[in-house]
């Protein structure tokens, strides 16, 4: 019996002190030969942030989206490009760290200890200006 290697969802939610606290979305992910190609990692140039943002948009499997209304807004990529500027910026920037596997809500520990300070001495640098 072989192994199915499932492509992952990404779900993105915002911290308490964000200004989308309380929206939550799942997102479709995305194969690494792609997102190589989207990012430029393989070579080439990267995708436009409006190619990114497209490309988020038709990804989008679900959210808790209400109009003003308090009615549910459908989760498709219409209705995605259809708000506000500054929310689709930080939702596609989510979901763009999500693929990434940057968890961008999630601190170290309180009890995370500091480090060590470096054995090394500091190196003395001037600039000219």
């Amino acid at each position: 019996m072989g192994f199915r290697a499932e492509k992952k969802n990404i779900t993105i939610r915002f911290s308490e002190n964000h200004d989308l606290y309380g929206f939550e979305a799942t997102f479709r992910g995305m194969d690494i030969r792609t997102y190589l190609r989207v990012t430029g990692m393989d070579g080439g140039e990267a995708e436009s942030v409006g190619s990114g943002i497209e490309r988020c948009s038709k990804a989008l499997l679900s959210w808790n989206l209400e109009n003003a209304d308090g009615k549910p807004v459908e989760a498709t990529p219409e209705a995605f490009m259809d708000q506000d500027h500054d929310f689709v910026l930080a939702v596609s920037g989510a979901w763009f760290e999500g693929l990434a596997g940057v968890p961008k809500s999630s601190p170290l520990p309180a009890n995370s200890p500091s480090g060590e300070k470096s054995p090394e001495e500091q190196i003395p640098m001037e600039i000219a200006v």
